[in-house]
């Protein structure tokens, strides 16, 4: 049944302290770190290792996660330029987005955590005023002094064919997301079942975010499973979905809600939200306490779910083209 109708009246567990979270916490941690064999370890270094020998040979640079933009001479003028600069870092190209977009960086950027619904990873921006996005990294030319001087003739060349194998080598290891993100590509998929946790946040989810939400999971998944009530979890990317921020007006990010996407009527999504604590009358984060709350409001048969018009929840950004 619907998650805001199955509640029930079953009398809510006794919170556990925070202590017991973290314990928690880093026993998935431990889980997921056993998944990583000593073999798939072993390449990760290496390839690490050979990236930042590329890295240092390339006349190419590629700044931090979020910066704007390059400096005043340094920016890379061509799409096909753009790509043997992030593969002559033995980083991965394909797929590209190429276009002309203000939200973006200009000129040549790199993701290189790709995600379902946003899967390019080299971007070239051809619009004259660019945004810094803390998903995309810009990539620079380097200035003349700060040049390798192993950049000429058949060392250009070997480095050129070690980068092609290293990029190779990531593409066919893929990224391994923790959780998968809520967007409109990934929706028809993410909320086909009874319910939805839905962690609320701007920007990418962090490694440390992941666990905490897999290790509650795998906590409640037990009492979803007595109910017959199938619960995914996901994450969802208020920077990119900026108008679903004010569908869920959270106080403060990161937030969490239970999402019944269809509701008693079943076209009539509904969601009950966590309860912020505050700090000098602020709002606050949510952590695994107050998301642990939420959900033991819900199995306790308490928690208030706040209907949502369907033309709201569905207004997704478009992600094909560069987001």
């Amino acid at each position: 049944g619907a998650i805001s109708t199955a509640g029930g009246s079953a009398t809510a567990r006794k919170e556990k302290g925070k202590s017991e979270i973290s314990a928690e916490i880093q026993n998935v941690l431990n889980k997921t770190k056993q998944t990583i064999t000593p073999d798939v370890k072993e390449r990760t270094q290496a390839r690490q290792a050979k990236k930042a020998d590329l890295a240092r040979k390339s006349d190419f640079q590629q700044l931090e996660f979020g910066a704007l933009g390059c400096p005043p001479g340094l920016e890379i003028p061509s799409v096909d330029e753009c790509e043997r600069a992030i593969l002559s870092m033995g980083i991965v190209t394909r797929p590209a987005w190429i276009s002309a977009f203000p939200g973006l960086p200009s000129k040549c950027s790199v993701r290189e955590s790709p995600t379902k619904g946003s899967p390019e990873r080299m971007h070239f921006n051809s619009a004259q005023e660019g945004t810094p996005r803390s998903d995309l990294a810009p990539v620079c030319k380097k200035a003349r002094g700060d040049r390798s001087a192993d950049a000429g003739g058949d060392t250009a060349a070997a480095s050129a064919a070690a980068a092609a194998a290293v990029a190779a080598e990531e593409e066919e290891d893929g990224p391994r997301p923790l959780l998968p993100e809520l967007s409109g590509a990934t929706q028809e998929e993410l909320l086909s079942g009874s319910g939805a946790l839905v962690y609320l946040r701007e920007g990418p989810l962090t490694a440390p975010e992941a666990v905490m939400l897999m290790s509650l999971e795998e906590r409640f998944r037990p009492r979803w499973q007595e109910r017959g009530m199938e619960v995914r979890w996901m994450w969802l990317d208020l920077r990119a979905e900026r108008k679903l921020k004010g569908v869920f007006d959270a106080p403060a990010l990161p937030s969490a809600i239970l999402l019944d996407p269809r509701g008693e009527t079943g076209n009539q999504p509904a969601y009950a939200a966590a309860v912020h604590r505050e700090e000098d009358g602020e709002a606050q984060p949510v952590d695994a306490e107050e998301i642990e709350l939420l959900l033991n409001t819900f199995l306790g048969g308490d928690a208030t779910f706040v209907v949502v018009p369907p033309k709201r929840l569905h207004a997704w950004a478009p992600r094909r083209g560069g987001v």
